[in-house]
């Protein structure tokens, strides 16, 4: 990394015109004026005037080692009239020979066998370190350098006299007190010795440790300074550099002109730099206080302010991709971009044609780049069979921009395309026209979920890291992530892992030692506390998971053991009305499901109950699944309780049921609030007695009143949805019945008890026939974004979710759309409608006398409408991460293209996490 560094200052301070992409932290370190590197640089040839002393003298000076053979970059070595080199950015040794004070041949030679590979013409020649030593003498430095010691030293030890003086009046009142308690026993003989002895201990004593202190700094500085003096180079040397300068510069200074500088979000670069430079103050003050910094050496670093402020002073463009604010900078002018990436459709030309028509429509520009000139050819043959014309660029041509309602075919590559509705413009790339290529996974179901869980937290190598991540070290604890250093001890440099905890205190792990830590997993948007090194907290804490492990151990023992012990049903082989039942699924199965139906199959027919996680995304077919589980337990003769979160979602299953098992001899009820106290005293004798044999309900059926007369088969979807009460209830009930758990995102521990087989697990990882992925999207708030996104669906029959999560104005925002699209049928629905209203609601939505559900968050779980297929979200920094998942997956549920958009308020600053999220 230091090599590519210096390459890359060597090659401004030679004048080329360079695109340099860097981290921030990159600019905040001082470097040596960049006037002293550019007169460092050499170019030796062969002929060139030069003695051997001198260019030794120089290399040295620009932190070459001198060596007896050169066998690593930054080595230089002297034999008689041969001077060996190994310069940083070469990729071998070179040798040059000399005739007097002449260069006589430059020659590349193998480090590993010392013979010559080649004559070479001429060599560049750029220092072998950052810090470069002055050409103008040693001495001034130096002096400040023993100013600077003396003045600590002293200090040092004003202190170490002040603790001593204080520590020795401690025993001198210790000391008068053990006397008062003597004279008090009668023994006045002792007064004289006594005293004397006290006058002895009157006298201040440094403790060793204190007096070390200083010492050790006298000694660790004037050894530097003696190699200093002997223009040696040693580690930490650069620790000295302001000494040496009395302006240090950073990489901005070393372009030849003031350079156009591109900064991306500017606000987590202050965000990260005012951590990282409370940590350096924080470092710098335990250091000088321990004596362990000269006061001069505190300018190393210059902070995230002069930086930006160095941007303002030539040319700067900041990004903001979500809308982030720039604290302290006012730009003189703000473009906001309001771009959107362009939807896939996946070789699916009609698709795509009737995108281009709508585009054209409304006056858009349409670019279309592809890699090769057949592509290019075949582009345009089927846009002239769809009736559109084009035009089209050579290669190398540059892109030309048609009219509007044009279209125009180039060559060329791009990352994805994008849609600018403020300036009507559209470029789509073949990535989008053709869908991107997915991996699939290898491997058979288990296998795959297991190597995933593996790879958890654990952590591969120190680049799976970010600056500030919160990490666990097993020893020592949790701690916060600050980077990579490289430190030389006893002699041997590595790169260490420097982790902080409570305090100041840090610790240093080599990297080839990643494996101690891992990655610390916790509530999102939870920041664990930093536990102290050397602490008993962290034990105490070990202990008391221990202990609870132990304690989850023997229930889930006790719990297993009652499931061997208890008997349960095994139910028979599938019946005749079975097979009826599943070939009346109007939809080809996946192999995923099929895999899964089989599994659960055979657990129902084993007397041992059943106790299976189904696991697979939002509209994999997980319901579908769970019905025909619950039609083979009721044929059987036993009663099946489906378990669900939320009471519209309750209605839609119980409809699905419905709907799937009329014309067999199979009694239905749902149990929610929307039923009446009447009625539900009746579905609950009906249980009790068994004339119900499937019961469709929230976590009304969890209560003390309902009793079952022989369940057999109980079904949890979103188990995570549940309460703690609500899940000690599950539990009791499933001691003795076959349960099946159905989720897109389990918790945590449902998940690891299923990867280490406590609980069996079924995956569903492959979508449906047709099914295409969601088109997801990102941005500020736009109402033309709004009225495009709402337009294009409606403009095909579909429908639209839109999700805005504060009850008191969700009547304002469908007043909103409905000026912004005044031919939209627009319902409202919210949890705190009567339940009849809101069935009545959601029920003439799902008939389709609605065009636009404006509705909360309560649509977010297991609503099942192939025809809505885009679904927009207000606010979304304000939810979770499991909430945006699940709404994104109320779409997609039929063979049409599905778009997902989470929005954001325009201007607003969002918070890092909240970034993350989205």
């Amino acid at each position: 990394m230091i090599g590519q560094r210096l390459s890359v200052l060597e090659r401004l301070a030679r004048g080329e015109s360079l695109i340099v992409v860097a981290p921030a932290a990159a600019l905040y370190r001082g470097l040596t004026p960049s006037a002293v590197f550019r007169r460092s640089l050499l170019t030796l040839r062969p002929g060139q005037a030069i003695g051997r002393d001198e260019l030794v003298a120089r290399l040295v000076r620009q932190g070459y080692e001198r060596v007896d053979m050169v066998e690593s970059k930054g080595h230089v070595a002297v034999r008689g009239e041969i001077v060996d080199l190994f310069p940083l950015a070469a990729e071998y040794p070179l040798r040059v020979a000399f005739w007097g004070d002449e260069i006589e041949e430059i020659r590349r030679f193998d480090p590993a066998t010392q013979r010559t590979v080649e004559q070479v013409d001429a060599l560049s020649v750029g220092p072998a370190r950052e810090f470069i030593l002055p050409e103008d003498g040693l001495e001034p430095a130096i002096a400040r350098i023993r100013r600077d010691l003396a003045e600590t030293v002293a200090r040092l030890r004003r202190i170490q006299v002040r603790e001593a003086a204080a520590r020795a009046g401690e025993a001198r009142v210790e000391a008068a007190g053990a006397e008062a308690g003597g004279a008090a026993d009668g023994e006045v003989g002792k007064g004289r010795a006594g005293r004397g002895r006290r006058r002895r201990k009157d006298v201040p004593s440094l403790p060793l440790d204190a007096v070390d202190a200083a010492q050790k700094l006298e000694e660790r500085v004037e050894g530097h300074l003696a190699r200093l003096q002997e223009q040696i180079y040693f580690p930490g040397l650069e620790q000295y550099a302001t000494f040496f300068y009395d302006q240090l510069e950073t990489l901005i200074d070393y372009f030849p002109e003031r350079p156009l500088i591109l900064v991306d979000e500017p606000a987590r670069i202050r965000d990260a730099s005012v951590e990282a430079e409370g940590r350096e103050a924080d470092r710098q003050a335990a250091m000088m206080e321990r004596g362990h910094l000269l006061p001069g050496q505190l300018g190393l670093y210059i902070g995230y302010q002069e930086l930006f402020q160095r941007c303002r002073q030539g040319s700067a463009i900041y990004f903001s991709a979500l809308g982030r604010g720039i604290p302290g900078i006012r730009p003189a002018n703000e473009v906001g971009l309001s771009a959107t990436t362009v939807q896939e459709f996946h070789g699916q030309w009609p698709l795509f044609a009737e995108e281009l028509r709508r585009w054209k429509k409304q006056g858009f520009r349409i670019v279309i780049l592809v890699g090769t000139e057949d592509r290019q050819r075949r582009i345009r043959e089927l846009l002239q069979e769809a009736e559109m014309e084009s035009g089209a660029g050579a290669a190398g041509s540059p892109v030309a921009v048609p009219p509007p309602g044009g279209v125009w075919v180039g060559l060329g590559s791009l990352e994805g395309g994008f849609q600018w509705p403020g300036q009507r413009l559209v470029v789509v790339t073949d990535r989008e026209i053709q869908g991107r290529q997915r991996r699939r996974r290898r491997g058979g179901v288990h296998g795959t979920a297991g190597a995933t869980g593996r790879q958890g937290a654990r952590i591969a190598s120190y680049q799976d890291l970010q600056v500030g991540d919160y990490v666990v070290h097993a020893t020592h604890g949790i701690g916060r992530y600050l980077g990579v250093r490289s430190e030389t001890i006893l002699g041997v440099t590595r790169d260490y892992l420097v982790i902080q905890y409570e305090g100041s205190d840090r610790l240093k792990i080599p990297t080839e030692q990643v494996d101690q830590i891992q990655k610390y997993i916790g509530a999102e948007g939870h920041e664990p506390r930093l536990n102290r090194l050397g602490g008993g907290e962290w034990a105490k804490v070990k202990s008391r998971v221990k202990e609870s492990i132990r304690e989850m151990a023997a229930e889930l023992l006790r719990l297993a053991a009652l499931r061997e012990t208890l008997p349960g049903t095994a139910f028979p082989p599938d019946t005749p009305w079975q097979r009826e039942f599943e070939d009346a699924f109007p939809y080809e199965e996946t192999p995923d499901q099929l895999t899964a139906i089989a599994e659960i199959k055979a657990d129902m027919e084993k007397a041992r109950p059943m106790d299976r996680l189904l696991l697979g995304d939002v509209g994999y077919g997980k319901t579908e699944v769970a019905l025909r589980a619950a039609f083979k337990a009721a044929t059987a003769g036993k009663q099946v309780a489906i378990l669900v979160p939320t009471t519209i979602l309750a209605q839609q299953h119980y409809a699905t049921c419905k709907s799937r098992m009329e014309g067999f001899p199979i009694n239905l009820a749902v149990l929610n609030r929307f039923k009446s106290p009447k009625e539900q005293a009746e579905i609950i004798r009906g249980l009790a007695d068994g004339t119900i044999d499937v019961v469709i309900g929230t976590h009304r059926l969890l209560s003390d009143d309902v009793k079952f007369k022989d369940l057999g088969l109980l079904i949890v979807d979103e188990e995570q949805r549940f309460g703690v009460a609500h899940k000690e209830r599950i539990k009791q009930l499933r001691a003795n019945v076959d349960v099946l758990t159905l989720s897109a995102t389990p918790i945590p521990r449902t998940l690891h008890m299923a990867m280490v087989g406590l609980r069996d697990m079924s995956i569903i990882t492959t979508p449906p026939e047709d099914r295409y992925p969601v088109e997801t999207f990102v941005a500020e708030y736009d109402d033309a974004l709004v009225q495009d996104a709402i337009g294009r669906e409606l403009s095909r029959g579909g429908q639209v979710f839109y999700v805005h999560n504060r009850i008191q104005t969700l009547d304002d925002v469908a007043a909103r759309l409905h000026r912004l699209v005044p031919e939209a049928r627009i319902a409202v629905a919210h949890g705190q409608m009567s339940e009849d209203r809101l069935e009545k609601i959601v029920l003439d939505f799902m008939d389709g006398e609605y065009d636009v559900l404006v509705a909360t968050t309560i649509i977010e779980n297991g609503i099942d409408m192939p025809q809505v297929n885009t679904i927009i979200v207000e606010d979304a920094d304000h939810l979770g991460l499991s909430q945006l998942y699940q709404l994104r997956g109320r779409v997609g549920r039929s063979n049409r293209l599905a778009y997902a958009y989470f929005l954001y308020r325009r201007d607003k600053v969002l918070t890092e996490a909240s970034e993350k999220r989205l």
